[in-house]
């Protein structure tokens, strides 16, 4: 991969499967493929491009976590655990870095629930389709959340959700 002009390499890895069930309904199997797509996905995507980073000696790691890594939700058992051992993998990347002398960033950005197509694509034993909560309902929150301190504005929306 070869640096683009004047740019700080940076990559971003995405993936996630979803399973919206009581956790007596799942099955080790299904369980499974939520935390081999959602924690060993991004685990995967770390080691392509690891080498590249260390090897121009910058850039970052840009993971997508979930605000279910604060405060997992009912249903979603699965999800919130393969949330919760993706930032430990991500904790522990950073520090071996940082140990390294490494100058690559790896950052965690950690979305609340909204309506996406993640939920299209969520196997569900619920007997409805799931949904996010629409983009209508975060933004109502908006004018009181940008007066406040940036740590709290996410653990409003974390409660919130």
């Amino acid at each position: 991969m070869p640096p683009l002009a004047g740019l700080t390499p940076g990559f971003t890895v995405p993936p996630a499967a979803g399973m919206v069930a009581p956790f007596e309904t799942m099955t080790i199997k299904e369980f499974r493929r939520v935390r081999d797509v959602t924690l060993m996905g991004q685990v995967h995507g770390a080691k392509v491009v690891l080498p590249y980073l260390k090897q121009t000696g910058q850039g970052s790691l840009i993971a997508v976590s979930s605000m279910e890594r604060r405060r997992a939700l009912p249903l979603q058992s699965a999800y919130s655990t393969a949330k919760h051992w993706l930032e430990g993998f991500l904790e522990s990347l950073r520090v071996e870095l940082e140990h390294e002398g490494q100058a690559i960033n790896v950052i965690s950005i950690k979305p609340a629930v909204i309506n996406t197509p993640f939920y299209n694509h969520a196997r569900t034993k619920i007997g409805v389709k799931p949904t996010g909560i629409p983009p209508t309902t975060t933004l109502a929150w908006s004018p009181m959340l940008f007066s406040m301190p940036l740590s709290t504005q996410f653990e409003t929306l974390s409660w919130a959700m």
